[in-house]
């Protein structure tokens, strides 16, 4: 079910949750490693490919007190290379690797709501440009996806006693989103509609060091799974040309990764 645009005021979790000693205005530097798996089905089920590999992740947010809450924008980037095990678009089973380049697009709003617990709120725009590398007599092909994602989400947070940290969980939906695919002399550049898709993000994070009443040094975990539905098919080209249909495969994306942040 999609939640109504009038309830989003800003935008998805990116960095991880809110620190465990809040700030009314501050920085956060963050640098993750995770590992991600890629999976592509076909309509009966099977598995069509697999991508996976491990990659780093940087980030950078900024985060003030608006109103009774904390307002945050951010940014993230990472350009993973992934091995492929699967199929080509003829069906050839063929091992290669992916390129990617990725950025995520955020804000998010966070408001207490009770002792403890504060409810989160916000919208994310996901940018990956995807580059699968030619192998033998096989062709490359190029896709970029852009998705807006909706979030809704709780954090829970200690502030004292040994078991300071704070958890977050997060809900993500999004109705649809846009794609580009293309292959140099193969496939003319196509563009369509994906299918909608959720998922669920859990962040949580530890403080290490402290300075004064802030947080500087933090150790945070990251674990995302998210599935997106097949889309449509739709006509491709070669030269101009009709040759045939193509749809994106219904998809797993699963991540889980561990890093540090830096609050100033």
């Amino acid at each position: 079910m999609r939640t109504p645009a009038r309830l989003l005021a800003c935008c998805a979790i990116l960095s991880p949750a809110a620190s465990a000693i809040a700030a009314a205005n501050r920085w956060t530097a963050t640098a993750d490693l995770r590992h991600e798996t890629v999976v592509e089905y076909r309509t009966d089920g099977s598995r069509f490919l697999q991508e996976r590999g491990n990659q780093a992740v940087l980030g950078i947010a900024y985060q003030s007190s608006v109103g009774p809450g904390d307002l945050e924008v951010a940014i993230e980037h990472a350009r993973p290379r992934l091995h492929y095990q699967g199929h080509s678009q003829n069906g050839l089973a063929i091992r290669t690797q992916t390129d990617y380049v990725n950025t995520r697009l955020a804000t998010i709003y966070t408001l207490p709501i009770f002792p403890g617990w504060r409810g989160r709120v916000g919208l994310e725009q996901e940018f990956r440009d995807r580059r699968i590398h030619a192998t033998g007599n096989i062709a490359g092909l190029s896709e970029n996806y852009r998705t807006r994602w909706e979030v809704l989400g709780l954090q829970w947070q200690n502030v004292s006693g040994s078991g300071k940290g704070s958890f977050s969980l997060d809900w993500m939906s999004s109705a649809a989103g846009r794609q580009k695919v293309w292959s140099s002399g193969g496939i003319d550049p196509v563009s369509f509609e994906t299918g909608s898709a959720e998922g669920v993000r859990l962040s949580a994070e530890w403080p290490l060091s402290q300075s004064g009443d802030v947080t500087q040094l933090l150790v945070t975990l990251h674990v995302e799974s998210l599935v997106i539905k097949r889309s449509h098919d739709v006509a491709w080209q070669r030269n101009g040309v009709t040759q045939g249909y193509l749809a994106q495969p219904a998809t797993r994306r699963k991540q889980f990764g561990v890093g540090l942040s830096y609050v100033w």
